[in-house]
């Protein structure tokens, strides 16, 4: 298994203004949109371009990360749309 060194993977998002509409979904959601999504899809990705050879196991859990990460998403959107958050 070839080490990727981490700060090749590091990248800086820009989360946005969280103001007083906001909510935690929304920081969520983007943070998951904007950060973690991404850079799993690109190891995936880097990993196919280098064509190194992964153990079905590895791949397959990453396939169920990347999934999992997907309905995060998804329900985190859902959050968004039909739940009201109140004010404390």
């Amino acid at each position: 298994m070839t080490k990727v060194d981490l700060s090749s993977q590091l990248q800086v998002i820009n989360l946005g203004y969280m103001g007083d509409n906001s909510n935690i979904f929304d920081l969520a959601f983007t943070y998951v949109d904007h950060s973690l999504l991404p850079i799993f899809q690109d190891y995936k990705k880097n990993r196919n371009k280098a064509n190194q050879t992964v153990d079905k196991t590895v791949q397959g859990s990453l396939d169920s990360v990347l999934t999992a990460m997907a309905g995060l998403k998804t329900q985190l959107a859902s959050c968004i749309q039909y739940m009201e958050v109140p004010m404390v």
